[in-house]
């Protein structure tokens, strides 16, 4: 019982994240995937040389993973879209989803087994570090950008700490 309750669990929040986006989420990840870019050139100090090899990599290596969201999602929408789910299916999602994620794994690693031709080692450290970094002070900067906005309960809190 309990080995079942892991994989339905990922399965659960999985199928959460899978959520359809609709127009304006596509520009905002596009904006987002722009400023990304720009902020990785500028993290990693690539040399023209570098960038003219890092580039197409780093692009091929994005469609890949693009590509198996894409996949992992189409799982979801498929489980979403049965009315009665068997165990056999959540077997056969589970080890779908397995799949993708170990291809995720391996393209991961035949991306920086290569960018060990293109990339100093530092660099590969800085690329490595990246996501994480970019991601946090995303949050960041959304958090200050919905404080500066407001929202319709901020102005009676701040009423009540005048008085």
């Amino acid at each position: 019982m309990m080995k079942l309750i892991y994989p339905i669990a990922a399965l659960i929040c999985m199928v959460s994240i899978a959520v359809p986006q609709d127009e304006h989420e596509s520009k905002r990840r596009e904006k987002m995937e722009m400023l990304a870019v720009w902020k990785l050139t500028e993290k990693l100090e690539l040399t023209p040389d570098q960038a003219e090899s890092f580039f197409p990599t780093y692009r091929e290596h994005e469609s890949t993973k693009k590509n198996i969201r894409e996949q992992q999602k189409a799982i979801f929408k498929q489980l979403k879209e049965k009315d009665d789910i068997s165990q056999s299916d959540v077997d056969a999602a589970v080890n779908q989803l397995s799949e993708l994620e170990q291809q995720m794994f391996d393209a991961k690693n035949t991306y920086m087994a290569g960018m060990k031709n293109i990339l100093t080692p530092k660099q590969q450290l800085n690329l490595l570090m990246f996501r994480g970094s970019f991601m946090k002070e995303m949050k960041g900067r959304l958090k200050d950008h919905k404080g500066r906005r407001g929202h319709p309960g901020d102005m009676k809190r701040k009423r009540d700490k005048r008085y």
